[in-house]
């Protein structure tokens, strides 16, 4: 009676742990990984992507690959501010980025290095591919990716970036942001902006319909005094900053 009994147990445990493992393998193939779609990224090659989230030894599973992001356990890449991960069908994983914000670049011998508003290079291209100005007028150091712009001229460049970050909250797309001569200079094709030593949300504000009635015409718009409650807003016509 005894030897049955263990015999029961014996086949009920067996049974158990093959159902456990054919569970495992349906799992395992079931939810292994077939399609990773990308979206989100504007500047961020998706390749690189689909090899960060699925690095690890179990990066094959969609259910693990999820779970991981899902429990905060998942990596990200310096430019990027999240990723979020869902399963559309079990063996297709969603992948949605979102990237930090270009805001300016700087361009040399080494190509042209993309920097978001805090002033860290976000991407270096050899070819143009993001709609924002040239930064131009302060000496910056060795340019890495994924780093911090370094100069010694830090005021200065601080008002470059927020001019850059205003110009980008406003969708203004302008060529170039230039310190020359003790002011920064915003060039928007043949108008030359100038906004003084220091850079205000209440100069900016005022460039988008200036901007558009001044369209076709080539000369400098004088803000500088703008900011220090004096309202006038003059515009120089044929005058261009010097060295231009």
């Amino acid at each position: 009676m005894r030897k049955k009994k263990l015999s029961v147990r014996i086949y009920h445990f067996f049974t158990a742990l093959i159902g456990i493992g054919i569970v495992a393998l349906s799992l395992f193939v079931f939810f292994h990984i077939q399609k990773i779609e990308v979206s989100g990224n504007e500047y961020t090659d998706s390749n690189s992507i689909t090899e960060l989230i699925t690095e690890d030894p179990y990066g094959t599973n969609t259910l693990y690959v999820c779970g991981k992001y899902m429990l905060g356990k998942g990596k990200s890449l310096p430019h990027l501010d999240s990723i979020k991960v869902s399963i559309g069908k079990p063996w297709v994983l969603k992948v949605h980025v979102k990237e930090k914000t270009v805001s300016g670049y700087i361009e040399n011998e080494n190509g042209i290095f993309y920097f978001d508003g805090e002033g860290m290079v976000v991407l270096k291209s050899n070819t143009h591919t993001i709609d924002v100005p040239l930064i131009e007028g302060v000496e910056i150091g060795e340019l890495n990716l994924y780093e911090s712009l370094k100069t010694e001229e830090k005021e200065v460049f601080k008002e470059l970036l927020e001019a850059t970050r205003l110009l980008q909250t406003q969708e203004i797309h302008a060529d170039k942001v230039v310190y020359k001569n003790n002011s920064i200079y915003v060039y928007y094709g043949a108008v030359y902006v100038n906004l003084g030593t220091k850079v205000s949300e209440d100069q900016i504000l005022q460039l988008p319909p200036i901007i558009e009635k001044l369209e076709g015409q080539e000369g400098t718009l004088h803000m500088e005094d703008y900011q220090r409650g004096n309202h006038t807003i003059t515009f120089k016509k044929g005058e261009i900053p010097p060295d231009s």
